[in-house]
C-alpha cells in the first residue's frame, strides 16, 4: 500500500483495524429508525438469555436460559365451616339449611338452640364440680343422648366423645393463644383444610373475660386468612373489628371525642353517689323509724282507749 494511500484512511479504517487485531468488533453506527427497530426485540427478549460471545478472554458462555415448568396445583376441596357461638345476635343467622356447610358448635349455652350439627366440641373438663354440676350435670346428660360427633377432652365423662388433638394442635400453632373454645375450633378447622369460615354468635366482646379472649381469636383468624382460608362474619358481628391503633388511635378526633365523653360522664357519677348515700341514709332512717310507729301501733295503740 502506498503512502499516500495511508494518508487518506479515515479515522474509522484506523479504529477497525485496531479493533481487528485485538479480536474485537468495531462500533455499528445506527440511524434513530435503526436503533428503536433494534431496541424492541431486546426489550422482548429473555432476561437471562445466552450471550453472544464471552465477555472476557477464555470466559465460557453462560447455558441457555430454560424456563421454569409450570407445575399444576390441585385445588384444595370446598370445605364450609360455620362455627357457633352463644352471641345472639348472629347465632341464629347462621347456613343450617344449606348442606354444603358444615356447622360445628360448642357451650351448654347452645343447649338445643342448634338445629343442625356436623360437630360439637366441649372441651371443659370441670362441669361436674361443685360449683358447677347444677348447669353442667343436666348439660352432660343432653351431649350424652345426642347423635353427632363430639369432642371432649378424654373419655372419662361420655365414653362416645372422642379425645380432642390438643397437642397436634399445639405442635402446630403453639401454647400462646388458646385461651378459649373458638380458638381451639379456629385451629382445627385451619388444620383439617377449611376453604371458608363462617362465624356466628362469636363476639367475645360482653365481659372481661370474653375481651382477654378476643385478641387470641383474631390471631387465629388472621392465621387462617394468611392460608388463603375465607373469614367473614355476618354484620350483626363486630368480632373481625380490629382495635384501635395503640398511641395513635386515642389521639385521632373520635379516640378523643371518647375519653372526653368518658371523662364528663365518670365526673356527674362522682357527683351523684355523695347525694346517692345521702339518700340511702335518710332512707334507712325513715325505715327505722317506720318499723319504730308499726310497733307503738300494734303494742301500745290500746292505751289511749
Amino acid at each position: 500500500m502506498s503512502e499516500g494511500l495511508k494518508i487518506t484512511r479515515t479515522t474509522n479504517d484506523r479504529m477497525a483495524e485496531v479493533m481487528e487485531r485485538a479480536n474485537m468488533r468495531p462500533p455499528v453506527v445506527v440511524s434513530s429508525v435503526d436503533f428503536q427497530s433494534k431496541l424492541n426485540p431486546v426489550l422482548d427478549a429473555p432476561v437471562f438469555a445466552e450471550p453472544v460471545q464471552p465477555l472476557l478472554p477464555g470466559m465460557e458462555p453462560m447455558p441457555p436460559f430454560i424456563p421454569p415448568t409450570e407445575v399444576a396445583v390441585e385445588a384444595r376441596p370446598e370445605k364450609k365451616v360455620a362455627i357457633c357461638g352463644t352471641a345472639p345476635s348472629s347465632r341464629g343467622l347462621a347456613p343450617f339449611n344449606d348442606p354444603s356447610w358444615e356447622i360445628w358448635a360448642c357451650s351448654a349455652g347452645n343447649m338445643n338452640m342448634i338445629p343442625r350439627v356436623t360437630l360439637w366440641f366441649e372441651l371443659h373438663n370441670t362441669l361436674l364440680v361443685p360449683e358447677n354440676v347444677s348447669w353442667g350435670g343436666p348439660y352432660l346428660e343432653w351431649l350424652a343422648k345426642q347423635e353427632f360427633p363430639l369432642f371432649m377432652q378424654d373419655q372419662s365423662i361420655i365414653k362416645r366423645a372422642m379425645p380432642f388433638p390438643k397437642d397436634l394442635m399445639v405442635q402446630e400453632f403453639s401454647k400462646f393463644f388458646f385461651n378459649s373454645s373458638f380458638s381451639w375450633m379456629m385451629a382445627f378447622a385451619i388444620h383439617v383444610g377449611a376453604t371458608e369460615i363462617g362465624l356466628f354468635g362469636v363476639d367475645l366482646a360482653s365481659t372481661a373475660e370474653y375481651v382477654l379472649q378476643r385478641t387470641a381469636g383474631h390471631h387465629f383468624c388472621l392465621e387462617a386468612q394468611k392460608r388463603g382460608i375465607k373469614v367473614w362474619t355476618p354484620a350483626e358481628s363486630d368480632l373481625l373489628h380490629p382495635p384501635g391503633l395503640y398511641g395513635y388511635a386515642e389521639a385521632s378526633p373520635f379516640g378523643r371525642k371518647l375519653q372526653v365523653r368518658k371523662m364528663e360522664i365518670q365526673t356527674r357519677i362522682n357527683e351523684l353517689e355523695p347525694q346517692m348515700r345521702r339518700m340511702q341514709d335518710q332512707i334507712i332512717y325513715l325505715k327505722g323509724a317506720l318499723e319504730d310507729v308499726d310497733y307503738m301501733q300494734s303494742i301500745w295503740q290500746g292505751i289511749a282507749s
